[in-house]
């Protein structure tokens, strides 16, 4: 499922690409990932293109917005594609395709002030009040927790899922499966400035491109070439050469460098 840095990375080239763009047309090919009324977006301009934690927010000149989430498979591309669902067409008969293989994925036309996501996100992962006291508050009260479950808990922290975890932890010197409890400040305070620095910097890459994900322009994400541990089972750690290990973390797998990693 697209992270932080991918719909960030969709978000910052649609914003360049469509804002200004006023909509012609919306064709529906799958129905059960469209809701809402297209005439209440048909003939309005496109005003931004944010990101509200893994999912897209196209704002609209009129109250309304394009909430989208890419889910497991999707893709909101340039480019058209044989699994292509939705097709926006614009005024100047440029196109946007939303591509789902496994059509998990959603689109909703919403007014601008309701995105239905409304407390069930926690701080964003980007954002000044993710601070190391929040952090330590959220640490304190899911304990018992595994460390790499509590970031990837989006009523908590906003943005981080599998691939990003592991990679924030990896900066921060952390074991994945340490309980949140046992992390004490200094270690906070490392893991606070990690995580916008490993987020920013899979964003330069474009994200990763592990298998469905493709930018706006239907380009590969390239943050999979400087990883340092996540994708990288049995491969040599890039700092120490020891064997990067892997394990179960509640659902997820987890990669980390044992000897790097405490």
């Amino acid at each position: 499922m697209p992270e932080l840095p991918e719909v960030e990375t969709i978000c910052r080239q649609l914003d360049k690409a469509i804002k200004g763009k006023k909509i012609a047309d919306i064709e529906v090919l799958s129905e059960k990932q469209f809701s809402g009324d297209k005439k209440d977006v048909i003939n309005c301009a496109v005003k931004s293109v944010k990101r509200i934690g893994k999912m897209i927010n196209i704002a609209l000149d009129n109250n309304y917005a394009i909430l989208i989430h890419l889910k497991m498979t999707g893709q909101l591309t340039t480019l058209s594609h044989k699994y292509t669902r939705i097709i926006f067409t614009f005024d100047d008969n440029s196109k946007l395709f939303f591509n789902d293989l496994r059509k998990f994925g959603w689109i909703r036309v919403i007014p601008s002030d309701q995105t239905g996501v409304e407390g069930s996100l926690g701080i964003d992962a980007l954002s000044i009040k993710l601070t190391t006291d929040y952090l330590q508050q959220v640490f304190q009260r899911k304990k018992n927790t595994a460390i790499k479950s509590v970031l990837m808990d989006q009523s908590l922290i906003s943005g981080i899922g599998n691939i990003y975890s592991d990679e924030i932890l990896f900066c921060a010197k952390i074991l994945p499966f340490r309980k949140a409890g046992e992390i004490n400040n200094n270690e906070i305070k490392k893991l606070k400035s990690c995580i916008p620095n490993v987020l920013e910097t899979a964003i330069e890459y474009g994200g990763t491109s592990f298998s469905d994900y493709r930018q706006a322009d239907g380009k590969r994400g390239g943050y999979l070439d400087v990883a340092k541990v996540y994708g990288r089972k049995k491969a040599k750690c890039r700092l120490c050469g020891n064997k990067i290990q892997f394990q179960k973390v509640g659902q997820r797998t987890a990669h980390y460098c044992s000897n790097c990693q405490k």
